[in-house]
């Protein structure tokens, strides 16, 4: 906590969602960061509360081999024998010997033994000699959370059923936290961790969230229930802001929201250069929400619906039926003629599911990644497939395969894409590639031989480029989306698309001073966040070509 309680006291960092918050803060922690449960027990009571965590490892154990049935029934053995191995550790009989043993001698609560324990294994783990052993490390982790939440009798995440006018503040957050988030309760975000490109940052401004990320031990900085604004714009936080400050950041807020109004007016015509070059302005989404903004601020389509939302905060893997079912109920307010471009479930770097253990995977960014992931355990990718070519009996869609890097991957894609469309007896909607790496971009010509059109996601593609991690703050000044070499590989992407439908996606697409330099390459569609649509067909109906 800052000292002598200032007034207006002042926290610089770095700005990853635009905008003006004001709220109260809420300070995030999970369950390994914040334990208070901490108390002494007598000799008498060590088999109680020996008791009370054999229960919780059995709770534990029951809701793992469910979700092992379930995977093995909608997938394959190998995610199956992934979370075997979870329940062979809590059934380890030197685990609980340890366990018993710390308790006896420490004479504390449950919830400080599982922690104590489980960061002595972990470590151990995370030392080992043998890399593939020191890789399980982090299912210690993930076990221990699962053991301690029991335990304090967390049933649901603690960042669902905010308050209104909350402002989240926590040292990083995951996609699996966002998901929770609602824009009617959040109104700002603090993060210590977290580029300008992280996912975290890129779900923000979708949802209009102002966020300010690189704020160093914010977690202490702030206290629970602290008056706190938001400025998204310039990357700053006022704590304890005093009344002629809250009025100076409330007639900001007023200002946008003019400004939001007067880009809105024209948003729902046709986006079209002072001379007439039409232009798709489509939306990004990942929900139901998203898709209701899309509509409201006049989105021409859907350009990317992000599929992994579907897979968050669940305990288990969506079947095809259901997987169907959810597609159609958070498209419901688009009108099925609109064209909504499907991407298959882009999996690896920061966006992990919480029910599959991932730390098989030595370097998430470089590793098992989009269609790699997918092509690694094809029953999810047929039962993906066939869904998307379901839900095309009944609207427009178009679905684009993420990460790709070679021409292998989407012929590989592709074969299993005829086989499920020839099972269901149905057409085959345009398949695309998402060109999101610089050997896609540079052999983007034999790519665009097996798709039907190409995506641009400029934020892996200037992570990439520029060696510069999109989640790490620190380099930032390296995450220069405008670089030349960045405009030098779109126009590697423009020139072998031969005719076939071009559109970029990420950061860049919503950057307004780009959108001339992407139109002269010929790139047909930008799509960006709800919020940003009247924005940029704004930006695009200011142009002369």
């Amino acid at each position: 906590m800052y000292s002598n309680k200032i007034k207006n006291y002042e926290l610089s960092g770095y700005s990853i969602s635009s905008g003006v918050g004001i709220g109260k803060a809420h300070i995030y922690r999970n369950v390994l960061q914040d334990m208070q449960d901490i108390y002494c027990i007598d000799a008498n009571e060590v088999e109680k509360e020996y008791q009370r965590i054999k229960e919780a490892f059995d709770n534990v154990r029951g809701r793992l081999q469910k979700n092992q049935k379930e995977v093995e029934r909608k997938l394959n053995s190998d995610f199956a024998a992934i979370l075997s191995s979870h329940t062979k550790i809590l059934s380890d009989s030197s685990l609980h010997q340890e366990i018993y043993e710390t308790i006896k001698r420490s004479c504390v609560n449950a919830e400080l033994v599982v922690l104590a324990v489980f960061r002595r294994l972990e470590a151990r783990i995370r030392h080992a000699e043998d890399c593939r052993l020191a890789q399980r490390a982090d299912d210690i982790a993930d076990l221990a959370r699962q053991v301690l939440r029991t335990l304090t009798g967390q049933a649901s995440h603690r960042l669902a059923d905010l308050p209104d006018n909350t402002i989240v503040v926590a040292s990083e957050l995951f996609p699996s936290d966002t998901v929770f988030f609602s824009r009617k309760a959040v109104s700002g975000v603090i993060v210590e961790r977290g580029g300008p490109a992280s996912h975290a940052a890129i779900l923000t401004r979708e949802l209009g969230i102002p966020a300010v990320s690189n704020i160093d031990n914010a977690v202490q900085k702030i206290t629970q229930g602290e008056n706190l604004i938001v400025d998204g714009t310039q990357g700053s936080v006022l704590i304890d802001p005093d009344e002629e400050m809250q009025r100076k950041f409330q007639k900001k807020q007023e200002d946008m929201s003019v400004r939001f109004a007067i880009a809105k007016q024209y948003s729902h015509e046709k986006a079209a250069t002072l001379d007439g070059t039409e232009v798709e302005v489509t939306a990004n989404i990942s929900c139901r929400e998203d898709a209701e903004l899309a509509v409201k601020h006049g989105a021409d389509g859907i350009g990317l619906y992000r599929t992994e939302q579907l897979y968050f905060g669940r305990e288990d893997i969506p079947g095809e039926d259901e997987l169907l079912e959810t597609l159609q109920e958070t498209l419901a307010p688009i009108n099925t003629n609109i064209p909504v471009t499907l991407r298959l479930l882009d999996i690896g770097g920061d966006k992990l599911l919480p029910f599959l253990n991932h730390t098989n995977i030595s370097e998430p960014l470089m590793g098992q990644r989009g269609v790699r992931f997918l092509l690694n355990f094809p029953d999810l990718l047929i039962t993906q497939l066939r869904s998307f070519l379901r839900l095309s009996l009944s609207r427009s869609v178009r679905i684009l395969v993420p990460m790709v890097t070679l021409e292998s991957d989407m012929q590989a894609v592709r074969k299993f894409y005829e086989e499920a469309a020839n099972d269901l007896s149905c057409h085959q909607p345009p398949l695309g590639s998402m060109i999101e790496t610089p050997a896609a971009a540079l052999c983007a010509e034999t790519i665009s031989k097996y798709s039907d059109f190409l995506s641009v996601g400029t934020n892996d593609l200037t992570q990439y480029t520029m060696a510069a991690s999109r989640d790490d703050a620190e380099v930032a000044d390296y995450f220069i989306h405008e670089h030349p070499s960045i405009f030098y590989l779109l126009r590697c992407v423009a020139k072998a698309a031969d005719k076939k439908p071009i559109g970029v996606c990420g950061q860049l697409a919503g950057e307004a001073n780009a959108v001339k330099r992407l139109l002269a390459m010929g790139f047909q569609e930008l799509s960006v966040n709800p919020f940003q649509v009247p924005y940029i067909k704004q930006a695009v109906q200011d142009i002369y070509m």
